[in-house]
């Protein structure tokens, strides 16, 4: 994946764990040094990351269509399960 960039990619899982944790591993083959784009403010080097998930049954048509359309018009803060809700300050203002 090309520096900076940002993908979905889906998978389907043949059965769910007998302890019903799903562990996800990820693995990067390159890293970059935020210190020389932040002049020196983020000394962090960093690499691939997971931003997000969301599960679903493959036979549940209606989940999978309300994920595309949250995607598609960049509000997943619907589909955020148990998520505690960000405080009034925190909250996107143009929301």
């Amino acid at each position: 994946m090309p520096r900076g960039a940002f993908r979905w990619t889906s998978f389907d899982i043949d059965r769910l764990p007998d302890d019903r944790t799903l562990r996800v591993m990820v693995e990067g083959s390159s890293t970059a040094d935020l210190a020389p784009l932040t002049d020196g403010l983020d000394p962090r080097i960093v690499s691939v990351g997971l931003a997000g998930f969301f599960l679903c049954a493959k036979a549940d048509i209606a989940a999978r269509a309300r994920f595309l359309e949250c995607v598609a018009l960049s509000t997943l803060d619907p589909l955020a399960f148990n998520r505690e809700p960000l405080p009034a300050w925190e909250q996107d203002p143009a929301m």
